[in-house]
């Protein structure tokens, strides 16, 4: 959802929940980069990681 909050633009966040929000998207941005590399990494080409996984869910 994209909600913009126009009401008010001088309020300010504490510090607390700005470091919050800062580690929170940090650790959104890792687990995002790791999936990348695992989707990457499954669909290589020439990769047979992926097609050993393909193989055995289909046992």
């Amino acid at each position: 959802m994209n909600r913009q909050i126009t009401a008010d633009r001088e309020t300010t966040l504490p510090l607390d929940d700005l470091t919050a929000l800062r580690d929170h998207l940090l650790e959104q941005r890792l687990f995002r980069e790791a999936q990348l590399q695992h989707l990457a990494g499954a669909t290589a080409p020439g990769s047979d990681a992926g097609l050993d996984r393909q193989t055995a869910s289909h046992r």
